[in-house]
C-alpha cells in the first residue's frame, strides 16, 4: 500500500514506492526507512571528521570507489554497512532511471547550505540523510511559485514537511514535462545549533 500526503507525493515503507516518481503527477517519492544502528554508530564517531566525496561514475563502480576513498577510517561493521547501503541505493536508482552515469555526493554538512526554498532544474535527484535533520519540502498547495523570499514562497510555515534520517527520497526537478511542477525544498537550518548532517545526493 502506498500512502500519499497529497496527489503529487508518494510515501511507502517498501523501496518499490520510489517507482512512483515516474508517474506524471508525482514530484516526490519517499521510501520511509528506520535508521540502521551500525551506520549511525560509525558516523557518530566521525562527528569531527569531514566527508566530501564527489564523483561521476557508473553504479557498478560506486562500491569500489567508496572503499578506496574511505580507507583512512577504521574498518568496522558500520563503514561496510554504509558502503553497502550507498551502493545498493545507487544501483537501484540507476536501474530506475536507466542512467549510465551517476553524479554522486556523500558529504558532511555543518552549515545551512541551501537555506532558501527552491526547485532545481535537473531531471531527478535522490537524497538520503544518514545523520541529522532531513531535507525540508513543501506540498504543492503550500507553495507560491512566484515568491522571491522564503516568507513569500511558503504559504503556511506550520505545514512545512521534513524527511527523516535514512528516508530515501527522489525529487523531480523543473525539467521537460515537469516544468512548473518541481518540488520545492531546502536544507534544514542547523548552523546556529552546531548540528551536523551526513547527506547522500545522487543526480541524473
Amino acid at each position: 500500500m502506498i500512502a500519499t500526503e497529497s496527489l503529487h507525493i508518494a510515501l511507502g515503507k517498501q523501496r518499490e514506492v520510489l517507482k512512483e516518481i515516474h508517474n506524471s503527477d508525482c514530484n516526490l517519492a519517499v521510501w520511509k526507512r528506520k535508521p540502521k544502528p551500525d551506520i549511525v554508530r560509525f558516523l557518530q564517531k566521525l562527528e569531527h571528521e569531514e566527508l566530501h566525496l564527489c564523483q561521476t561514475l557508473r553504479a557498478s563502480e560506486v562500491e569500489a570507489y567508496l572503499h578506496d576513498k574511505m580507507r583512512r577510517f577504521e574498518d568496522e561493521a558500520g563503514k561496510t554497512a554504509l558502503i553497502d547501503d550507498v551502493a545498493q541505493t545507487a544501483n537501484f536508482f540507476a536501474h530506475l532511471t536507466n542512467a549510465n552515469k551517476l553524479h554522486l555526493h556523500l558529504e558532511t554538512i555543518r552549515t545551512d547550505q541551501c537555506r532558501k526554498f527552491h526547485r532545481d532544474f535537473y531531471p531527478l535527484r535522490l537524497l538520503c540523510t544518514y545523520i541529522g535533520k532531513g531535507t525540508e519540502y513543501l506540498e504543492n498547495d503550500n507553495v507560491n511559485r512566484e515568491g522571491e523570499t522564503n516568507d513569500e514562497i511558503v504559504r503556511d510555515w506550520r505545514k512545512v514537511r521534513r524527511l527523516n534520517a535514512f528516508d530515501v527520497a527522489i525529487l523531480k526537478g523543473e525539467h521537460g514535462e515537469n516544468v512548473g511542477k518541481a518540488i520545492f525544498h531546502r536544507s534544514p537550518p542547523i548552523e546556529a545549533t552546531n548540528e551536523f548532517r551526513v547527506l547522500l545526493r545522487i543526480d541524473v
